[in-house]
């Protein structure tokens, strides 16, 4: 009480007078540091030290911690017995925004130290130790304190949590235990013996604990909505329901307990009830279109385990767009749902949508780019992926997808261009491979024949026997009639790997009868016909081998057929009408 009251003299003194504190004056400086910086007994204070903790209480009060540890400090140093002040700087740097507990214990150590008999400095010392991991230390305070204050129920949980964060579990449980006795049911105590028999690996008991608090306490409906959760996720839909229900009758808009019901209703195949509790959270006025979106897309899965349900789970979550009509997660979303219930058209029309209103959102463009894909929509590809790459100027699937697609569609300079710039943005080595082979395909498109054969060399340095490099390149030598021996060691070699592919028997036959090999080749392209008989290419090929064995009857024949599957061939109607096998008109 006594330094209590010096505390108030000494803040009146101080709101009546200047801030500012005068040096001591003394004829012998030696004596008046001494007299100064003497240990003080904890009941006679240092009066500037006292008036220095005063400040520094002024200064924690107004938000100043830098400079309220600035005083603390400088109350120490003058009073080196100032436990006031340890405690308070011991409090300050464990509540910093960056705690420095190395600090925070030393203070709160040398509070204790001088003054061991007060509780509150022995009980956060004691907390201090065991948040640091030095339980041993803690528990022996808490034990302590339980002893000193054994009706302080406080202790006891300081004790009880001290145990578990040492991994005493049994220990843990008894003290917990001793309070219930003690003090009846208590859901505190219960959620820690919860937490224990969890680490401790006993489901059962940890969630008899939940069970407990919920059947005694079925107001507490986050314990209800936790249980209905876990049986869910158990798989045990009648006690996920039962608890689920628990909540909804004390809540019927609780929007995490309806997200749980209409789960579970979708396991039940109930399209009612999963309806109805869908509802609840699309037309929810308190959950922004975020939460919604987090809330649905676990249906994602559910709709493709859960088929029958699937409808009604894709309608809930249209009406998303009625309620914002100009928000791009809306559509994205629908997107989505479309996408995994195979409904494509309708999918690629959501993504569509969305872009109108953000085209930010990386995965819209990858979902989109990837459905034209799947339906080999070229053009589409090719337009979207252009827009993409503004978007996304350093993204490899973006100049993939788009040089691919205009390689396809023939647009082989654009490819070039887009193809280029994916292999400057990967480093994945099939990536690499496949890219350098796409670049070999388009530069022979340019007739850039010098650049198409370095990149299908550098290929082959990554993969020697891939058998789409080796084909494609021997074709394309071969078509020219360049290095046909070294066209037709890369064919046999793609024939060797896939003997029973007709395009690798086709090029090897190409090549043989560009070397003028033509029983050779006509052997090996009726092979490949009889494989693949409607490819207009192979098929073409035949003709040409016929031709050149004499046979022109069949050569018309299989020129005809090639024809038919290939009408706009110029060179087809070239070859029969030179031949003179159309009769002119």
């Amino acid at each position: 009480m006594k330094k209590l009251i010096i505390i108030f003299i000494a803040f009146a003194v101080l709101s009546c007078s200047s801030k500012t504190v005068e040096p001591v004056q003394a004829s012998e400086p030696d004596e008046a540091i001494t007299i100064q910086l003497k240990k003080e007994t904890d009941t006679v204070l240092n009066p500037i030290s006292t008036m220095l903790l005063v400040d520094a209480g002024l200064a924690k009060a107004n938000g100043e911690m830098n400079k309220a540890i600035e005083f603390y400090k400088a109350a120490i140093q003058v009073d080196s017995n100032n436990d006031a002040a340890h405690f308070e700087l011991a409090h300050i740097y464990k509540e910093m925004e960056e705690p420095d507990i190395e600090s925070a214990l030393d203070h709160a150590q040398s509070a204790y130290a001088i003054d061991d008999q007060n509780t509150w400095y022995k009980l956060f010392y004691g907390r201090l130790l065991v948040d640091s991991g030095q339980t041993e230390e803690g528990i022996a305070m808490f034990k302590e304190l339980k002893n000193q204050h054994p009706k302080d129920i406080e202790f006891k949980y300081d004790l009880a949590f001290a145990y578990e964060q040492a991994g005493l579990y049994k220990e843990a449980l008894e003290v917990y235990d001793n309070i219930e006795e003690l003090y009846g049911f208590d859901p505190e105590i219960n959620f820690q013996r919860h937490n224990i028999y969890f680490a401790l690996e006993e489901i059962e008991k940890a969630i008899a604990e939940i069970e407990e608090i919920s059947d005694r306490h079925p107001e507490y409906v986050t314990y209800s909505a936790y249980l209905a959760n876990y049986y869910y996720e158990q798989g045990n839909l009648s006690k996920a329901l039962k608890f689920a229900d628990s909540v909804l009758a004390q809540n019927k808009n609780d929007l995490q307990t309806n997200i749980i019901a209409a789960k579970i209703y979708t396991a039940k195949e109930n399209k009612v009830k999963v309806k109805n509790h869908l509802q609840k959270v699309v037309r929810s006025e308190t959950m922004t279109i975020d939460q919604k979106v987090n809330a649905l897309l676990p249906f994602i899965e559910l709709q493709q385990t859960f088929p029958s349900v699937a409808d009604t789970i894709i309608k809930s979550v249209s009406e998303l767009q009625q309620q914002y009509p100009q928000n791009a997660k809306a559509y994205a979303l629908y997107g989505d749902f479309l996408t995994h219930n195979d409904q494509t058209q309708q999918a690629i029309n959501a993504y569509k949508n969305s872009l109108e209103y953000d085209q930010s959102v990386y995965m819209v463009w990858k979902q989109l780019l990837s459905l034209y894909s799947s339906l080999d929509r070229n053009e589409e590809i090719a337009q979207y992926g252009a827009q993409m790459e503004t978007h996304f100027k350093e993204d490899f699937f973006a100049f993939y997808m788009t040089g691919y697609s205009n390689y396809r569609l023939g647009v082989a300079e654009k490819a070039v261009k887009s193809l280029s710039k994916a292999l400057e943005l990967t480093e994945n080595k099939e990536y690499i491979l496949e890219l350098h082979s796409l670049l070999g395909d388009a530069y022979n498109q340019l007739g850039e024949f010098e650049q198409s054969n370095l990149h299908y060399d550098k290929a082959l340095l990554i993969s020697p026997d891939n058998e789409y490099v080796l084909n494609n390149y021997s074709y394309h030598l071969a078509e020219r009639k360049e290095s046909l021996e070294k066209a037709f060691l890369m064919a046999r070699r793609a024939y060797e790997l896939n003997p029973n592919d007709a395009n690798t028997i086709d090029t090897l036959a190409w090549v043989l009868f560009q070397q003028g090999k033509y029983e050779e080749a006509l052997t090996m392209f009726e092979e490949a016909y009889d494989l693949h008989d409607n490819s207009a290419v192979i098929t073409e090929h035949l003709g040409d081998a016929h031709f050149k064995s004499g046979n022109k009857s069949k050569a018309l024949h299989y020129w005809n057929k090639a024809l038919m599957l290939n009408s706009a061939s110029e060179i087809l109607h070239q070859k029969i009408e030179q031949e003179q096998f159309i009769p002119k008109q």
